[in-house]
């Protein structure tokens, strides 16, 4: 792995402290917090919608359906 990280060094793709993952919960909170403050996030006034996890978000054609030939 050193070899790999010495290659994209070489090519300017170096790894930094902040690209590798937290070790913990509290350094996943400690960096969401640090982010808060530098964007002037407030928590309090974010939502996200997260659909239920039992519904399909898009439910492709079945598969013994042909495409209509416009063509005709």
């Amino acid at each position: 792995m050193n070899n790999f990280n010495t290659y994209l060094a070489r090519h300017g793709f170096q790894i930094i402290a902040e690209d590798k993952p937290p070790e913990n919960i509290k350094e996943i909170e400690l960096r969401l917090k640090l982010l808060e403050d530098e964007f002037n996030i407030d928590p309090s006034q974010t939502s996200i919608d997260v659909p239920p996890a039992d519904e399909p978000d898009d439910e492709p054609p079945p598969a013994d359906e042909k495409p209509e030939d416009k063509n005709d």
